[in-house]
């Protein structure tokens, strides 16, 4: 993350480098500031953290909230999760194709109640 006003850059996880490649991230959850929303797609999918739909507080710390494990046989655009919370960042809406790369894609809600 890199702050706007002075450029200062923190890293939200560690290791950031390994954990994380192909990724959606979010901040539209207006009334939970503070915690920014990553769905993510790493082939393979033996990385810590594919196909995990994450919540993570944005101050630093490290705190990250599971929401869901998305799946992901294509490679394509639209078969990734693309994770985006609702405004109180109590739930996310992604999509996953849990039947396959010839599989429909459909959308999912997750909740963390």
């Amino acid at each position: 993350m890199w702050r706007l006003d002075n450029g200062a850059r923190t890293y939200l996880l560690p290791s950031a480098d390994s954990v994380w490649g192909y990724s959606h991230v979010s901040f539209r959850n207006t009334a939970r500031p503070g915690w920014v929303y990553v769905s993510h797609y790493n082939p393979p999918s033996a990385n810590p953290g594919s196909d995990q739909v994450v919540a993570v507080k944005t101050d630093g710390s490290g705190t990250v909230e599971v929401f869901a494990s998305a799946h992901h046989a294509a490679t394509s655009y639209e078969s990734q999760p693309q994770a985006v919370p609702n405004r109180d960042g109590t739930r996310v809406l992604f999509a996953s194709e849990w039947a396959g790369s010839a599989g429909p894609i459909y959308a999912y809600v997750a909740g963390n109640y």
